[in-house]
Formats: structure tokens, C-alpha cells, sequence
């Protein structure tokens, strides 16, 4: 086995040690296993630019680090694009004239009764209660980046709802 492959081979053997190293950064074990892929990947088409001679163990922590931000970076940018969509929708819905705002309001009353339990259960939870996706994902016991993922679809199916629901006033 020559030194690249070492490399790789090291990273394979000590995974657990990376595992541990990952999950400091992102607390989230479906993250922490995009990491290791994503760093896995990334060695193995790499594994010539390592300089012999160097840590490897450092090395490879570093691009595991770097993968990590990667991953928390993006889910910041996600966030903040769902809280700017929330906050425009929110604005539209009631900072117009008042005789709208409550058809409006009626609207979305009767868009979210449509709405499966589940689904409701999320809205109610980040919207009403001010929940973080964090808590709501540990709460109803599924993925934080699943909340996300159903928050964004249920404000694109209320707005579409709520729109056909204005034209029929």
C-alpha cells in the first residue's frame, strides 16, 4: 500500500475518532455522516495532494472542518431564507388595508384547517409558539432538516391556497 492509499485507509480506521470530531461541530448525526462522505470522497480524489511527511491525521481533520462549516453555513443560508419568506408573507398578510387583512386572515384559517395534523402540529409550533426547527424536530421526533423541508413546502401550498381563496371573494 503506498502512502495515498494510507490515507485513505487511516481515515477508514479511525472513523470513529472523526465521527466524534464531527458531531462536536454540527450535533446532528445525518450531518455529521453528509461529513464523512462528503470528506471521504474528497480524500479519495485527493489523496495525491497530501504532502508526505505531513500529519495526516490533521489533514484529514482539517477537510472533515472544512466540510462541517460547509454544512453549517448552509443551513444558516437556508434558514434565513425561510425567516425572509415567512417575514415577507406575514408582511403582505398584514400590512395591507384592513378589509383585506381579514379576508386574508380568513383565508389562511381555512387554508391550515386543510392541512394534515402533522403538518399543522409544525406551523402551530414554529409560527404560533415561536419554536426553533431544532426543538420541533426533537419534539415530533424526526429530522430538523425534514421541519425545514415541510415548512417551506406548507408556505408555498398557503400561499398558493390563500390566493385562490381571495379570488373567490
Amino acid at each position: 500500500m503506498n502512502d495515498n492509499e494510507e490515507i485513505v485507509s487511516l481515515f477508514m480506521r479511525s472513523q470513529h475518532k472523526f465521527k466524534a470530531y464531527a458531531f462536536t461541530l454540527l450535533l446532528n448525526w445525518t450531518q455529521v455522516e453528509d461529513a464523512l462522505q462528503d470528506t471521504a470522497v474528497y480524500l479519495y480524489n485527493h489523496k495525491d495532494d497530501f504532502e508526505k511527511g505531513t500529519n495526516a491525521e490533521a489533514w484529514i481533520i482539517s477537510i472533515l472542518k472544512h466540510r462541517c462549516f460547509d454544512i453549517i453555513h448552509k443551513e444558516k443560508k437556508e434558514r434565513s431564507k425561510a425567516q425572509r419568506l415567512s417575514e415577507r408573507i406575514e408582511s403582505k398578510i398584514f400590512k395591507n388595508n384592513p378589509e383585506k387583512n381579514t379576508d386574508m386572515a380568513e383565508a389562511l384559517q381555512g387554508c391550515l384547517k386543510d392541512l394534515p395534523h402533522k403538518t399543522k402540529s409544525i406551523v402551530e409550533l414554529y409560527y404560533k409558539e415561536r419554536k426553533k426547527g431544532r426543538f420541533i424536530s426533537l419534539f415530533l421526533k424526526m429530522k430538523e432538516d425534514a421541519v425545514y423541508k415541510i415548512l417551506s413546502r406548507v408556505r408555498d401550498s398557503l400561499k398558493i391556497c390563500i390566493q385562490n381563496k381571495m379570488k373567490e371573494i
